[in-house]
């Protein structure tokens, strides 16, 4: 997946700090009778807490803490930009992308992160730019396991029921998950040809197209 694999999962590490999720007031209703054959998962606020609840950046007023935290990574990869100018560049770039891939036909596009902020941070080196884009990620986009996702999990293995995962997400998605379940992905259990992940596709959540391939 990544030539720097190790220092990308470091880099993970280094920034994971403990999240709590935020109670919901409902409680869930399941059919006995019904009998699953497969388990598909999404990710951001499913299998993991995230601080934003998607693949975006926050309103930087009022995060003094985090504007720090980007001021220092501008600085770190010599980027003559400030937080707040790189990230409207980074969301410009975005919208621009979608455009172009809905007049492909494309109702809900996806792009790559490291493909948007090589044009925003002329970074060409490829290891460079995704070390740049996890760090930035982990900044603006805080995650942590959710609670008893190992227990879930672990239980599913052992009812030999499929697991698989439909979400918006990038690279370094299942990269947060090693860390977070302390495991590679599929010794965990997902299989391989069951995990459908938006920035590989160009298409993104709630369009139907990674749930057809999931049907598959």
């Amino acid at each position: 997946m990544c030539d720097n694999r190790e220092q990308i999962i470091q880099i993970i590490k280094d920034n994971i700090q403990p999240l709590y999720p935020i109670k919901t007031g409902l409680m869930p209703k399941l059919c006995p009778q019904f009998k699953a054959r497969a388990v598909i998962f999404d990710v951001y606020g499913t299998l993991i807490i995230s601080s934003s609840g998607e693949l975006k950046s926050p309103d930087y007023s009022g995060h003094d803490h985090q504007q720090k935290q980007l001021e220092k990574l501008m600085q770190k990869y010599r980027i003559g930009k400030s937080p707040v100018q790189i990230s409207t560049s980074f969301q410009n770039q975005i919208k621009q992308a979608h455009k172009k891939l809905k007049k492909q036909g494309i109702d809900f596009p996806e792009v790559k992160y490291e493909d948007i902020w090589k044009t925003v941070t002329n970074i060409r080196d490829e290891n460079t730019l995704k070390t740049f884009t996890t760090e930035y990620e982990m900044i603006v986009n805080p995650v942590y396991s959710m609670p008893h996702v190992s227990e879930i999990i672990s239980y599913l293995n052992k009812k030999n029921i499929f697991l698989g995962i439909i979400s918006n997400a990038q690279f370094f998605t299942p990269l947060i998950l090693e860390v977070l379940l302390d495991r590679d992905i599929e010794i965990s259990g997902f299989k391989n040809d069951m995990i459908f992940l938006s920035y590989k596709w160009n298409r993104a959540k709630p369009s139907q197209f990674l749930f057809q391939k999931a049907a598959e």
